[in-house]
């Protein structure tokens, strides 16, 4: 057999690694994992607004509550007056009456209003409550996924391991011009990491090109260590036991 026809074993190899690699690369767990995490990213910065929100409602509460506390005082006053006898004059008596039931309404009304940001306070704070422990879920999700990626890289790993040790065996002996040859070309987008083709009667085995009958009958004619390449693609041309017979 032809020295160099051992390089479509090491290629042969090569495309399995390659498999390999672009398996591990996408593994569906990956994708998972950065779904979740654009999930985390998304429930905190919700948790970010709701902490905002909370703070705000918080404010105006503590507002309300003074404003209420300011109006009631204001209403004790006036009822304290009211009711002390020193306004003896029914019309202003009266007019007392009137302000002080205005007071206490507009003390109502702030109540209320204190109430309701209360009540808004509390379904905030349960939005908040919600948002952490859908967090939390998404965070263990996050730790299975990244639990089987570990395993399926684990895998992948060990099978890339024994591909390497098949793949370093089977360069042994190779010649050095080859090999370099043949190392940059794996380099090539275009060629898809087929950078060797098997030469069958004149004919490369990638790109199915005819060898001009002069540059065929060269390659034929010159020893099998040496490099050759074919004229349309450039890959590596190795040729078959058969072209070494008919030499």
């Amino acid at each position: 057999m032809p020295v160099s026809l051992g390089l479509l074993g090491v290629q042969t190899i090569d495309l399995e690694r390659d498999a390999l690699i672009e398996r591990r690369r996408t593994l569906p767990e990956r994708e998972s994992l950065r779904e979740l995490q654009r999930r985390a990213a998304s429930t905190d910065a919700a948790h970010v607004e709701l902490g905002e929100r909370r703070a705000a409602l918080a404010a105006s509460e503590s507002e309300a509550a003074v404003r209420v506390e300011e109006i009631a005082e204001q209403a004790a006053d006036l009822e304290g007056t009211l009711y002390s006898g020193s306004v003896k004059v029914a019309k202003e008596l009266q007019a007392m009456q009137e302000e002080v039931a205005l007071v206490r309404a507009r003390q109502s009304d702030h109540e209320q209003q204190q109430m309701d940001l209360l009540e808004e306070i509390d379904r905030v704070e349960g939005e908040i409550s919600a948002n952490r422990a859908t967090r939390a879920a998404i965070d263990q999700e996050a730790a299975d996924a990244s639990d089987a990626i570990a395993r399926a890289e684990g895998v992948i790993d060990g099978e890339l391991a024994e591909l390497t040790d098949r793949w370093e065996a089977g360069r042994v002996g190779l010649p050095a011009a080859i090999l370099e040859e043949y190392d940059r070309l794996r380099t090539k987008e275009r060629l898809g990491g087929r950078a060797a083709a098997e030469l069958t009667k004149g004919t490369c085995g990638a790109c199915r090109v005819r060898l001009p009958v002069v540059e065929y009958n060269r390659i034929r004619a010159e020893p099998d260590d040496l490099l050759a390449c074919c004229p349309r693609c450039g890959r590596v041309l190795v040729r078959s036991a058969q072209e070494a017979t008919a030499r």
